[in-house]
């Protein structure tokens, strides 16, 4: 064995110390693995002697193959050994020669699960995002509905007050009309046989006039009790579009803290990313 291979796995545990992530280091020589130091979890079970035509795909692989000068770094996921992890490629050359590849894998357990939680971080935003876009949207168009109510309400309290004042003048008109019924009465009688058609037209008058005033102050009760409807109905809607316009600015609040935690995710997002890229370095 080449002097160089045999320090280098003379301190393979010291470099395994060095690391701050669990690691795992592997030697091969120009045709096999040579040293093999597990880690707590990274462990590929790799017995001495596997040869590295037998571990096709890996940056070792890789390294041997194209007899590269320059270290290869890969990230791979868990899918294939249950945990997420960074594996290098050193080649070391001796006069030319590529005598070994020496092959440090590394945790990326938390680094993965960082991204992982900042990817669902940031999409879980975006969803309550647009839940509150929406809201937003239904408390606007909500306030609209309401300033059309009250502007109809408003319109039926006018209408009202415009049926009342002719009803009040119905209702003048029909005390004048009796006190001049009452009058043709007196006349009539004064008058004996010859007044007696005109009596019959003065009760008449009299009569009608009682029904006018009777049937005014009854409409004038119900749109009494309509206008007090009215108006309890205008307070609701008041209240209605206190509400919804403290909704609306609510929504807005919440919109912009989540504009701001979606940032945040982010920037999160990148510092991960750039956590990546410093450890595969």
């Amino acid at each position: 064995m080449h002097s160089i291979l045999q320090s280098i796995i003379d301190v393979m545990k010291i470099y395994q110390a060095g690391y701050p992530e669990d690691a795992c280091l592997l030697l091969f020589d120009h045709e096999k693995l040579i040293g093999y130091l597990p880690g707590e979890k990274l462990d590929f079970k790799l017995p001495l002697g596997t040869r590295i035509e037998d571990i096709k795909g890996t940056v070792v692989e890789k390294t041997w193959r194209t007899r590269s000068s320059h270290p290869l770094r890969e990230e791979r996921g868990s899918e294939q050994f249950g945990f997420a992890y960074i594996s290098t490629a050193v080649p070391i050359f001796d006069e030319g020669n590529l005598i070994a590849i020496f092959s440090m894998v590394v945790s990326n357990e938390k680094m993965d699960t960082l991204r992982s939680a900042s990817t669902d971080l940031a999409t879980t935003i975006t969803e309550l995002t647009t839940i509150t876009d929406q809201i937003a949207h239904a408390s606007s168009n909500v306030a609209n509905y309401v300033e059309e109510l009250s502007g109809q309400s408003l319109s039926v309290k006018n209408d009202i007050e415009r049926i009342s004042s002719v009803l009040s003048f119905i209702q003048k008109v029909s005390t004048q009309s009796k006190i001049l019924g009452l009058n043709a009465s007196i006349e009539a009688a004064r008058a004996g046989e010859h007044g007696r058609g005109f009596s019959i037209v003065a009760k008449e008058i009299q009569k009608m006039s009682e029904q006018s005033r009777t049937a005014a102050e009854d409409i004038t009760n119900q749109l009494e009790n309509i206008a007090k409807s009215i108006t309890h109905i205008s307070e609701a809607i008041q209240q209605i579009a206190a509400h919804t316009e403290e909704n609306a600015a609510t929504s807005e609040e919440m919109k912009a803290a989540f504009d701001t935690v979606s940032y945040t995710a982010e920037k999160l997002m990148q510092v991960v990313e750039k956590g990546m890229g410093a450890s595969q370095t």
